[in-house]
């Protein structure tokens, strides 16, 4: 959990998870990000934003390696 501000002016950052699920919603239906702002489930802003950071990272590419991986096992 980060520090928080010592002003207390910053908001906190949202749950990994919960913008994860945003950002599949928006994958799975091909709606805008800034349409995520009437889902509730976080802003499409802060989405949008935490997704290219984490395709810099590769976090997507991990997780399709090993989505192949088991499906590989599973499939042979």
């Amino acid at each position: 959990m980060p520090k928080p501000h010592p002003l207390g002016r910053h908001r906190q950052r949202i749950a990994d998870r919960q913008v994860l699920n945003a950002i599949f919603f928006v994958l799975r239906t091909g709606c805008q990000w800034k349409g995520l702002d009437a889902t509730g489930l976080c802003k499409g802003s802060t989405a949008h934003s935490r997704f290219q950071e984490w395709v810099q990272a590769g976090v997507f590419a991990r997780l399709w390696g090993e989505a192949l991986q088991d499906y590989d096992d599973l499939m042979g």
